[in-house]
């Protein structure tokens, strides 16, 4: 029925819409955090909380305990995508 697949339309593309306004957010952060290293497309680095600035690590989170942001990889687009 034209009704259902409408809604059905609609709530992939607000799923859609919601996943990238996410994906812009995490770039938007780990653009403006500090890092002194020149990341590879592929590895996975970790985002922690600072005090002034958010920070991009090489250090695994169970390996210290500066606050926990979430784990990322840059892709080959130049565009960082978060990780499980």
């Amino acid at each position: 029925d034209t009704q259902h697949y409408f809604h059905s339309k609609f709530f992939e593309i607000k799923e859609k819409y919601e996943s990238l306004m996410e994906e812009v957010e995490w770039s938007f952060l780990i653009q403006n955090a500090k890092y002194n290293f020149n990341p590879i497309v592929g590895k996975k680095y970790y985002l922690y909380k600072g005090e002034k600035n958010n920070f991009l690590s090489l250090i695994k989170p169970n390996e210290w305990k500066e606050e926990f942001l979430g784990a990322f990889k840059l892709t080959t687009k130049n565009i960082w995508v978060k990780t499980k």
